[in-house]
């Protein structure tokens, strides 16, 4: 029967690999592999494994990371450097579910620890890049 087969297929979730990002969009994030975040205490569990650059246009707007012990944060922008535009860094974060973390500072490096799944897929749906830096 048909419908049962369209609906099987219409809920399954799509599972992607991102792209390799470009090197301009991986350069802040390059000097953070293999620290630890939160950067006290420092076992080796908390160092930086993966991490993912989230952008606009070919702007870097923050970086989803996951930890060896597969924990996930977002780097809202860099703590030193160009800040993203304001714009920018609230639709990643309300695209990633955490809306309560807009205010005045946003994208100027807050580290925010996520919990539960990470949907790249609403980041994408809300206009965003993903790419893969390492």
């Amino acid at each position: 029967m048909i419908i049962p087969f369209l609906l099987a297929t219409y809920f399954m979730p799509i599972a992607q690999a991102t792209p390799p990002a470009p090197s301009r969009l991986c350069d802040y994030i390059d000097s953070w592999r293999g620290s630890n975040v939160p950067i006290s205490p420092a076992p080796p569990a908390t160092d930086i494994a993966h991490a993912i650059a989230v952008a606009v246009d070919g702007r870097s707007v923050g970086w989803i990371i996951l930890r060896r012990d597969h924990v996930a944060w977002y780097f809202d922008g860099p703590v030193r450097g160009p800040r993203p535009l304001m714009s920018d860094s609230v639709l990643a974060l309300d695209a990633l579910g955490l809306q309560h973390f807009t205010h005045a500072d946003v994208g100027i490096g807050q580290m925010i620890r996520m919990h539960g799944s990470i949907h790249l897929n609403a980041l994408v749906r809300a206009g965003l890049g993903v790419y893969t830096c390492y």
